[in-house]
C-alpha cells in the first residue's frame, strides 16, 4: 500500500467546501505516489505549529507525511517547490471576507506554499490572483 493510499479520504468535493475547482494543491510523497485535494483534506495529515517567518511568528498546518515536492493551482497559475529531505511542508490558502449588515462573502484570492527546516521558514511561494502573479521569498 503507498503513503497516498492510506490518507483518509475527503467525503466532499472542492466546491462544497468552498473552493473553486481551479484551486488546490498536489503532492508528490517520498515513495512516488500522488495525492491531491480533491481525494484529501490537508488537516487529516496536518499539525498546527508555530514556526520563525522570516523574523516573525507564524502558525501554519504542517505536513506529518513525508512529501517529495508539492505543487499549488490556482486559477490558471501554478507554484511548485521541491521539498529537500530534511524538510517539512506547508500550504494554505489566502482568502478575503467581507462582512455587511446583510450578507457576508468568502472569497479565495490565492494560495501560499512553503517549506521548513529546524522550525524556520525557508522558502515560501505565493499566488496572488488579482495581480496574477507569483511571488516567493527564501532565506
Amino acid at each position: 500500500m503507498s503513503i497516498a493510499d492510506s490518507v483518509k479520504r475527503a467525503e466532499t468535493t472542492l466546491e462544497q467546501r468552498g473552493l473553486p475547482s481551479t484551486s488546490y494543491w498536489q503532492v508528490t510523497l517520498e515513495d512516488g505516489s500522488i495525492l491531491s485535494e480533491v481525494q484529501a483534506l490537508w488537516l487529516s495529515f496536518s499539525e498546527i505549529r508555530t514556526v520563525d517567518f522570516f523574523g516573525e511568528k507564524k502558525s501554519i498546518y504542517v505536513s506529518k507525511l513525508p512529501i517529495s515536492e508539492i505543487t499549488v493551482f490556482h486559477d490558471g497559475l501554478k507554484a511548485t517547490i521541491a521539498v529537500p529531505k530534511d524538510h517539512e511542508v506547508y500550504q494554505a490558502i489566502r482568502s478575503e471576507a467581507t462582512l455587511s449588515s446583510s450578507s457576508n462573502t468568502n472569497q479565495v484570492i490565492g494560495r501560499c506554499l512553503g517549506i521548513i527546516k529546524g522550525g524556520v521558514v525557508v522558502e515560501e511561494q505565493l499566488i496572488d490572483i488579482r495581480m496574477r502573479k507569483i511571488f516567493g521569498a527564501k532565506k
